[in-house]
């Protein structure tokens, strides 16, 4: 994420992963602009929607 629009904290989300079979996972965001996607399975594909106020 650019600068003036990252959290001072990191933030998690849950999120749905979609691959053969849909999986959940989560998302972090990360005070330094990173954008972190845990769980996903092999070959799956993350949609993401989120929204924090900064």
């Amino acid at each position: 994420l650019p600068v003036g629009f990252r959290p001072v904290q990191h933030i998690a989300f849950p999120a749905l992963a979609y691959g053969y079979t849909p999986a959940a996972c989560e998302v972090t965001i990360k005070p330094d602009g990173g954008i972190f996607v845990n769980g996903v399975p092999s070959g799956g594909t993350v949609h993401i929607a989120m929204s924090f106020l900064i």
